[in-house]
């Protein structure tokens, strides 16, 4: 299966350009996340409503309680992993076929390498955005086998992860910093920070600091962990930055800030917090300059930070803005200009890469041909912040080509520094390395001289996945690297480019999907989107990759995959397997091949081009002009050789296999959204949109919709959805009514309705999710009402 913008179906399809979005795109992610998860009683967090709900949970009973290996693939078989109720299976991806990076994973956060009991390199652990924590002892070798630790923990959402000496030889403490502070849809809030002293058999979690008889003072849960550090002087002493840039962190109970144990994590103690115009900011990342005996904290509006002490106490230091401008946030513009900041170190020199709250490196003061007195968003100090001093931004080298102008070095173009902004100096080595949608290199920093290459070219040649978040360097040869495709290694660093990178991710399960579904027309077969790991299908498909263990997945699209569906039918007198996928926004597309055919091997992002038949739009937004959500909910339905159904802040009907893209494609209701009820005109802009669309199994002429901003859509003369002919001329349009006469309405009128469930033999009974956290008159939030 494959899907793309194309032309209309026909025995071949014309060669072009394979359809992605615009990267990540993740403000629009995280708005669309937020919607419906910012509710919820005063004082409370969200994080501890979830961690209500996990106690409750493990009150209850379970059917058959077992415990399973993972993987029968792996010898690593799992320990550490949770019971369920009943009998499942894994089907994957474990991994993903991507047709430009090979095998991929989910988003890797964190990642360290237990260099003291294996200086080989091949012991490595590593933390994905919601996958937890996983090991592998073969990190180096041609196939590395993956073992999870924690998926029997709170959360499987991973900040940031540190190893310090365990109590026998062989076995380091592994201290986890859950909560991922990357800005992102899918950046889940943290549960506290986990220790295990005997190499993640068992674990314990820390739900808060300066704790006394069971109560703490401050708690964890909410946090996102953007470092922890081990101090190499004294290893029983710990220090956990915490940031509530996750996007999880509202109703704060918890305080953003740098924490501190001194008895290998069991424990922890407050020790700095940084205020201003009564807020309290974010602590974006650490570092330490061993040269020094210095540690140098980044902080969100206010700058860098430093102790002396081993950590007990912190000072600013110099702003590292040219001609005195100070980091702040602008209350009146909304303008933070020192939003993120990542930090390195090595043999008494500090390194940063800084970024404003547009994403953008920050340059308050830009270098317009000067050397000296202005700003290029990185830094470096030789004396732990005294003086500052600017360094060249990577920039396009001259003949590059194209895939150098979509990733414009680093955030200058694609305005993601408040999502992925790795930096690191490795130990004997005179590199130094950033890293934004690509990696790029300076072999030797020479402040305004530096130059760069880039060394993954995501959009290029490169295998490299895109949207760089973390890096962990062995030595000066040997670095890893984790995005948002997983962990990639490179042992050749001295002299990296980007054909020198090796694919880690053979059975790593960190997919994060956004929509599976079902093939109507083969069992064990199974599509579905993910975050930015495309629209795939399982190893058990038609075309299935070679050497496929059954777990493995291969992409059949790119970026951002959201909902799939599938209709077995006939299409021209032919049996089709008709399968439906999309991307971000109003992106509707096709197979009539069910995952038959594959695109070709692809030299680069902008030469591949499919050579397989039936491969074109439904519908997309040069047709459906609406605002809608990041995801746009849809329904294919049996009748007329598939009929879709499809929600902006209107309900549009068309054909699944139109003549030409959008053809016969119409709007069958007015705005059904609070933001401009009843307007028969294209949405406004109001945030306001469908979140499922649904026709009753038993009266496909009765439709409901429901909103994020509360309210239910239904008619019970949808013929024209029937009868597939809603765009013909003179055909009645279906009437609608408008209501959100629910439960919630006495607390909230504009709580989102995330889902939609129709009675198979009655229509007129229905089942609404409820989302946000707050309290609502006769039921918990988060419910479910009929």
């Amino acid at each position: 299966m494959a899907w793309s913008l194309g032309a209309a179906a026909q025995a071949t399809a014309p060669a072009h350009a394979i359809r992605r979005p615009d990267h990540d795109n993740p403000f629009a992610r995280q708005q669309f996340f937020l919607r419906g998860r910012q509710g919820g009683p005063a004082g409370v967090s969200r994080a501890e409503l979830l961690r209500r709900a996990i106690r409750q949970r493990d009150r209850l009973p379970f059917a058959l309680r077992r415990r399973a290996n993972y993987s029968t693939q792996s010898p690593l078989k799992g320990s550490s992993l949770p019971a369920t109720s009943g009998s499942w299976t894994a089907l994957g991806p474990s991994p993903e076929n991507d047709l430009f990076s090979g095998n991929v994973s989910g988003r890797v956060t964190a990642i360290a390498i237990d260099s003291a009991d294996d200086p080989t390199g091949n012991t490595v652990y590593v933390g994905a955005a919601y996958g937890g924590v996983w090991v592998t002892t073969n990190a180096l070798s041609a196939t590395p086998t993956w073992k999870p630790l924690t998926d029997g923990q709170p959360t499987l959402s991973v900040g940031a992860i540190a190893l310090a000496p365990g109590s026998s030889a062989g076995v380091p403490t592994i201290i986890v910093g859950t909560g991922e502070p990357d800005s992102a849809i899918d950046s889940y809030y943290g549960q506290g920070i986990l220790v295990s002293h005997d190499g993640g058999a068992t674990w314990t979690n820390a739900t808060g600091a300066d704790c006394s008889s069971g109560t703490c003072a401050e708690s964890f849960l909410g946090e996102g962990f953007s470092s922890i550090l081990v101090d190499p002087v004294n290893p029983q002493i710990i220090l956990a930055a915490a940031s509530g840039q996750n996007i999880g962190a509202f109703n704060l109970t918890f305080v953003p800030g740098i924490f501190r144990s001194t008895d290998g994590g069991n424990t922890w103690s407050k020790v700095a917090t940084f205020s201003a115009n009564g807020y309290l900011w974010s602590v974006t990342n650490m570092t330490y300059d061993s040269q020094n005996a210095t540690y140098i904290a980044a902080v969100d509006s206010r700058g860098f930070f430093k102790s002396t002490d081993q950590g007990q106490t912190w000072t600013q230091v110099t702003t590292p803005f040219a001609n005195n401008v100070v980091p702040s946030y602008n209350f009146t513009t909304s303008y933070d200009n020192f939003y993120r900041s990542s930090l390195t170190a090595r043999q008494g020199v500090v390194y940063a890469v800084i970024s404003d709250s547009n994403g953008m490196l920050s340059a308050p003061t830009a270098c317009s041909g000067q050397s000296s007195g202005c700003d290029t968003g990185l830094v470096q100090s030789t004396n732990d912040g005294a003086t500052w001093t600017p360094i060249a931004a990577p920039v396009c080298p001259t003949g590059s080509g194209t895939w150098c102008a979509s990733s414009d070095p680093l955030f200058n173009s694609d305005n993601q520094g408040y999502y992925d902004q790795p930096i690191a100096a490795p130990a004997g080595s005179t590199a130094l390395i950033v890293g934004g949608i690509d990696l790029w290199i300076a072999p030797t920093v020479n402040g305004m001289s530096t130059a760069w290459t880039d060394m993954t070219q995501a959009y290029g040649s490169g295998t490299v996945h895109p949207d760089e978040h973390v890096l962990a360097a062995l030595n000066s040869s040997v670095w890893f690297s984790g995005n948002d495709g997983g962990v990639w290694v490179t042992q050749d660093g001295s002299n990296t480019t980007y054909t020198n990178w090796t694919d880690l991710n053979t059975d790593l399960n960190t997919i994060q999907f956004y929509g599976v579904s079902t093939d109507a027309d083969t069992a064990g077969v199974y599509f579905g989107g993910s975050q930015d790991n495309d629209v795939a299908i399982s190893g058990n498909g038609a075309n299935p990759p070679t050497g496929s263990n059954g777990l493995t997945w291969t992409a059949d699209d790119f970026g951002d995959g959201g909902q799939t569906a599938s209709l077995a039918t006939t299409i021209n007198n032919t049996p089709t397997d008709l399968v439906l996928g999309e991307n971000t926004g109003i992106s509707l597309a096709y197979s009539l091949t069910g995952g038959s055919t594959q695109y070709p091997s692809c030299t680069s992002f902008y030469t591949c081009t499919p050579t397989s038949a039936n491969l074109n739009t439904v519908v997309d937004s040069n047709v459906i002009k609406d605002a809608s959500a990041f995801y746009v909910p849809f329904q294919l339905l049996s009748s007329n050789n598939g009929y879709v159904l499809l929600g902006t802040c209107r309900v549009w009907a068309g054909p699944a296999v139109p003549a030409s893209d959008g053809a016969n494609w119409i709007a069958i209701s007015p705005d059904v959204t609070t933001g401009n009820p009843g307007s028969t005109g294209t949405c406004a802009s109001n945030g306001s949109n469908i979140d499922q669309v649904a026709a009753a199994p038993s009266s496909p002429a009765t439709i409901y919709a429901v909103t994020d901003d509360g309210n239910v859509a239904f008619t019970n003369n949808a013929t024209c959805v029937v009868n597939g002919n809603c765009a013909s001329t003179g055909v009645a349009q279906p009437t609608w009514t408008l209501t959100s006469a629910l439960p919630l309405t006495a607390t909230s009128s504009t709580r989102p309705l995330s889902s939609i469930a129709i009675d198979p033999t009655n229509p007129d009974k229905i089942y609404v999710g409820v989302q946000d956290f707050g309290p609502v008159p006769t039921a918990r939030a988060d419910s479910i009402f009929s």
